[in-house]
């Protein structure tokens, strides 16, 4: 039976339009239409969060998450009634481990459950629930759990969304959570090792534990303890899906190209059937105030690191000036913060945010020093008493009650904002109308207003420090788990339902490039592109000049300090503060072989704002203190970067494909930097505008007027486009293995990556088929084989990769973060993977519908187009290029696919391996020998100038 339109409530229309509608069993629906492009936002949120999990089992929230992308009884099995005995079995045998204490016994119920788990997974299909989002073009497809809330999301063409509820009322029914328990674990292990690892991690933990002696929010975590994650109990896991995963305490948001009168017609069709439960009245413990400056510190060898909490009643009158707080303090122009301690050099970032949850609130402060993390903790006290003893300027407020609605219209613009927050909402028992509200009282808030606030409720904050030391990590350690048979040619007849359902075909649409953009060349000689916006009062503008960091060393530092100069006519202060009543922003980005200065802001800002920024590029002063702390921030901005794992491997990745002449280290050494003086700095800054540049225009504006908007632009072209140095790429004759030493690190990094040939968009038909088949996507062969089969990863990628201009070569890396007793099998697993293609016809099909479907549903909108332009035009094309993967698509076959392969991956002498970890708990010697090579241990000054 059809569901009228007229039963949905609308309850907002601006500035977005969001409708409520409620079935029988309290399952709220939430849609948002956006018809921007032909795709929708999925979110399922669940009042389903970790501070639910009980005490003696932490993680449950989370792990369930995990299982339900496993599927039910209908799909994710070959086989329900031959599978079920053998899950039921170790169900059983988990209990018998959770309560057993010798550890000889313990390891004989695992290799039971192992045992067992084998026969299971001969009628598993893993991950069939992604196979079935591949079948729609989904894209996104994850989830995530926090203290109130674990969502599921997606983002799928508009055409699927019958069939994705399908699914989703499916997949929610009847979860079998037992279905591949104990490899899932292992995957959480991973992700609790990742934890580990982080100093940031266990700095924010140990300072929540503080600021919640008694509550969940601090004395839990997500993930889950360690030892409750050794001693898991699926009983358990279904107990809590059975207690909170009830439709009354679920909340399906949808936002994008929706038919109204359709999905209220499928929702009622497919989610009716669900049975309401009673939901536990959660009872928050209450916390005792905190009565004064309480601290925390944590060592480790990441660099140092400050985090500050001021804890708030849950009270929703005092959340916009909690909000206004924060955009006083920082707002990425002229707050308090960027004024007086980022702008001084006195921190390389601070970062200011809220928590509005469920039962308290709070004003967080994170930074990265520069000075000793003392004094900057006094720096930031400092900035809250200029609030608190109204110590700012009135304007400053209108001002961040401007820009607070300005990047309001901004995020609302794009549908996972939009369904984010009202899952936030949502799981905090919170309504839309709250958030306008919300949006109403923060116009309204009075200076006097504020500062009383302040002083009520800004007294007393505990603080943590992370500082250099040794920490001691604890280990996760790997049980045997026999790798599962990955049934990839089989699919449920759940599957064939779902791929036999009748979808109007969504047509394919590219944007012509050449009719959609106007070039205009402005009465100077200055080039503009120009495309309309037609759907709101913003502007986006760059200026695109033709030099970059491989043209000078010292470019990209001289152009990233343009955000601190000031000119004879103003100061820095007051550069920030006329920008910020402008509602504009401006930001610089120095690219390989081009620098582009990006402003934007609302349109009737447009003249005065640009006017301003030419102003500040061609009367640039650079102050010489503040150039010295800059010099200082890059100093140490440089070695914190040699502490971090993600980024040594960034820097290994750039060696490998270089040498030690590579981009990464392309950059003024220390004693040079030091050298700098402000005269120096001043006139690369002033230069920007004396080289042949052009500009990109997004704004509600006819190509008619664009000349005399901009005919403010200076042209002078007396400096000419300079020869850029030439990185010579390594082809190495025969493998090659490189480690760098990370001491204390529970996880190994390990990257393959081998150069290969320069672009042609003739590669790009099989390189991409060839993606999504092997190694992009949780339905891909390297995340089925490494994560799904062995348990050997949380993260596991491969990927072919094309560059950024036509002239450079395109490359091939593949990644895993694995524990470090899991590295050898991990290496040996992924060299399989690359040296014989596993062939599956059905996985082949689900990729190329996969891109089918997804491609049909792409749209670049907004300055999207503009920046899309440019990428292909460093290509050296002049159409979208997924137009012409989509036209060969359907030509290729698996013989395709294995030719790409043969030609660009195969090759297993030509890798590099890159290894990260600690030589202490990573057997080096037994590598060498199962790689066949010598590895070389590179140094920090081998990567870094």
């Amino acid at each position: 039976m059809a569901v009228a339109v007229a039963q949905l409530e609308q309850i907002a229309q601006k500035p977005i339009a969001v409708y409520r509608f409620v079935l029988e069993n309290g399952l709220t629906f939430y849609l948002s239409p956006n018809k921007a492009k032909p795709e929708v936002y999925t979110a399922i949120a669940v009042r389903a969060g970790s501070k639910m999990d009980p005490p003696d089992k932490t993680g449950l929230a989370h792990y369930l998450e995990h299982l339900l992308f496993k599927g039910t009884d209908r799909f994710g099995t070959i086989d329900y009634e031959k599978e079920r005995p053998y899950l039921e079995q170790i169900k059983e045998l988990y209990e018998q481990y959770n309560q057993t204490k010798d550890e000889e016994e313990r390891k004989n119920i695992y290799r039971q459950i192992d045992a067992l788990a084998q026969e299971a997974a001969k009628y598993a299909i893993p991950n069939e629930y992604d196979r079935l989002m591949s079948l729609l073009g989904a894209t996104g497809t994850n989830a995530f759990t926090s203290v109130e809330q674990t969502v599921y999301i997606n983002t799928i063409p508009s055409n699927q969304l019958e069939r994705w509820m399908a699914i989703e009322a499916e997949r929610f029914r009847n979860p079998v959570l037992a279905r591949l328990f104990h490899v899932e674990l292992e995957t959480v292990y991973e992700e609790k090792n990742m934890d580990l690892d982080s100093d940031a991690s266990q700095l924010y933990h140990e300072v929540l534990r503080k600021v919640f002696k008694k509550h969940p929010y601090g004395q839990q975590t997500t993930i889950g303890e360690v030892e409750h994650l050794k001693n898991p109990s699926i009983k358990r896991i279904e107990e809590f899906y059975k207690t909170y995963y009830v439709p009354n305490n679920m909340a399906v948001i949808l936002c994008g190209d929706l038919d109204l009168q359709k999905t209220l017609t499928w929702a009622k069709r497919y989610f009716s059937s669900w049975e309401p439960g009673v939901v536990p009245e959660w009872q928050p413990p209450k916390e005792p105030p905190i009565k004064k400056r309480e601290t925390v510190v944590v060592y480790g060898v990441q660099p140092e690191m400050l985090y500050m909490v001021y804890r708030l009643p849950a009270d929703p009158k005092l959340l916009p000036y909690l909000v206004m707080t924060t955009w006083l303090l920082k707002n990425g122009t002229a707050g308090l913060i960027d004024l007086n301690i980022l702008q001084q050099q006195k921190a390389s970032d601070v970062s200011v945010w809220y928590s509005d949850r469920a039962d308290y609130y709070l004003l967080n402060l994170w930074a990265e020093p520069i000075v000793s993390l003392e004094t900057l903790e006094k720096l930031l006290v400092e900035q809250i008493e200029k609030i608190k003893k109204g110590d700012f300027d009135e304007a400053l407020l209108e001002g961040c009650k401007r820009n607070f609605l300005l990047q309001e219209t901004k995020d609302l613009l794009k549908n996972e904002e939009r369904a984010l927050r009202i899952a936030m909402l949502f799981t905090t028992h919170r309504q839309w109308t709250d958030y306008l509200q919300l949006r109403e009282a923060i116009q309204h808030i009075t200076k006097e207003a504020l500062v009383k606030f302040a002083k009520k409720y800004l007294k007393h904050y505990v603080v943590g420090y992370k500082k250099k030391g040794e920490r001691k990590i604890p280990k996760v350690p790997k049980p045997p788990i026999t790798p599962i048979k990955v049934n990839r040619d089989v699919v449920s007849s759940f599957y064939k339902t779902i791929e036999n359902m009748k979808v109007e075909p969504l047509k394919p649409y590219f944007i012509d490039y050449q009719t959609a953009i106007q070039k205009v060349t402005l009465d100077n000689g200055v080039p503009c592109y120009f495309y309309p916006n037609e759907e709101n009062d913003l502007f986006h503008f760059s200026l695109v000049i033709p030099k970059g960091a491989w043209h000078d060393k010292a470019w990209k530092a001289a152009l990233n300090f343009l955000p601190y100069v000031h000119t004879t006519k103003y100061s820095l202060e007051e550069i920030k503060k006329q920008l910020f009543i402008l509602g504009c922003s401006f930001h610089v980005h120095v690219a390989e072989l081009e620098t582009e200065i990006v402003l934007s802001g609302p349109w009737e800002s447009f003249k005065e704002g640009l006017s301003f920024l030419l102003h500040i590029l061609q009367q640039a002063e650079v102050e010489e203190t503040l150039l010295q702390g800059y010099i200082e921030r890059i100093l140490k901005e440089r070695s914190d970067a040699q502490k971090d794992p993600y980024e040594l491997l960034r820097a290994m990745v750039y060696y490998a494909r270089f040498g030690e002449d590579n981009p990464y280290r392309f950059r003024l050494d220390e004693g040079t930097l030091r050298q700098w003086s402000a005269q120096v700095v001043r006139q690369y800054i002033r230069s920007v505008l004396r080289y042949p540049y052009e500009c990109y225009l997004y704004a509600p504006t006819s190509e008619e007027k664009v000349k005399d908007l901009l005919k403010s632009l200076p042209y002078e072209h007396d400096l000419k486009e300079e020869e850029f140095h030439r990185f010579v790429y390594q082809l190495p004759a025969q493998r090659r293995c490189f480690f760098l030493h990370y001491p204390e690190k529970a996880q190994v990094f390990l990257m393959w990556v081998k150069n290969d040939t320069f672009y042609h968009r003739t590669l790009l038909p099989a390189a991409t088929l060839f993606n999504y088949y092997f190694g992009i996507g949780m339905s891909a062969l390297v995340f089925q084989e490494i994560r799904e089969a062995r348990a050997l990863a949380y993260n596991t990628y491969a990927v072919f990769q094309i560059p950024t201009y036509q002239w450079q070569r395109c490359h091939f890396q593949s990644f895993v973060a694995t524990q470090n007793d899991k590295v050898l099998e991990a290496i040996t697993t992924m060299e399989q993977l690359l040296s014989s293609l596993p062939q599956s016809e059905k996985a082949l099909a689900s990729a190329k519908e996969n891109i089918k479907n997804a491609y049909a549903s792409l749209r670049y909108v907004r300055e999207q187009v503009l920046s899309r332009y440019r990428r292909l035009r460093k290509l050296g094309e002049q159409e979208e290029i997924h137009a012409y993967v989509l036209e060969q698509l359907p030509s290729l076959d698996f013989a395709a696919v294995k030719d790409f392969y043969s030609k660009h991956v195969q090759d297993a002498s030509a890798f590099t391996l890159l290894i990260v970890g600690d030589r202490n708990q990573i057997p080096l010697g037994e590598l060498s020998k199962h790689l066949g090579v010598s590895i070389e241990e590179l140094s920090i000054e081998q990567l870094f100038p």
